[in-house]
């Protein structure tokens, strides 16, 4: 898995730009990030403060993401599921029914 970039590197990219006068463009290539990168630590820093990255990685999975892999494999869903989902695939339903579900459904 990758490792986020340090915070003392966001925080100086971060000070070029905001104290240092220097375009995101141009504090990219002084830091050998990309672009994009040092856009998104200015923004991150503007709107909350800080420079400290998100979580990485984890058991969240997209609701859309996840229905949509069920219907890829023409499988109808047993229960509703309003909102994101936050845990791990088979904490709301057992592998044994999700499984005995599965094959009903494809048979």
């Amino acid at each position: 898995m990758v490792r986020p970039y340090s915070n003392d590197l966001r925080e100086r990219l971060v000070r070029a730009v905001l104290r240092g006068g220097l375009s995101c463009h141009q504090a990219a290539a002084q830091f050998g990030v990309a672009i994009s990168t040092a856009i998104n630590w200015v923004r991150r820093f503007r709107g909350t403060g800080s420079v400290e990255p998100d979580q990485i990685g984890g058991y969240r999975w997209q609701t859309m993401t996840f229905l949509a892999a069920l219907r890829h494999d023409r499988i109808t869903a047993p229960w509703h599921i309003d909102g994101p989902i936050k845990a791990k695939p088979s904490s709301s339903m057992s592998k044994r029914s999700w499984f005995r579900h599965c094959s009903k459904a494809t048979s």
